[in-house]
């Protein structure tokens, strides 16, 4: 797993240990969304989402949700008066 930092410089070490686990523990069902969306075939996009969504939500436990939400809280993780402007 491979992941840059915010100013695009390449990361020193690896990935965090939970996000490599989570990723293998997940890989095969990712697999198969990924193959859904990318089949060339009549069709269109709009079917496909629905499916890999229904999919990936019936694969998924209430603990992936909590992480994947805490991972969307830690990607955007800066002081409350940054994002209010109040430096």
């Amino acid at each position: 797993m491979h992941y840059s930092v915010a100013d695009g410089e390449p990361a020193t070490g690896s990935a965090p240990r939970f996000l490599t686990k989570w990723f293998t523990r997940c890989r095969p069902i990712l697999a198969v969304a990924a193959q859904r969306i990318y089949r060339n075939d009549g069709e269109p996009l709009t079917d496909k989402l629905p499916a890999v969504f229904r999919l990936l939500f019936r694969q998924m436990n209430m603990l992936d949700v909590l992480a994947l939400w805490a991972l969307g809280l830690l990607t955007d993780y800066r002081p409350w008066s940054c994002r209010l402007g109040m430096d």
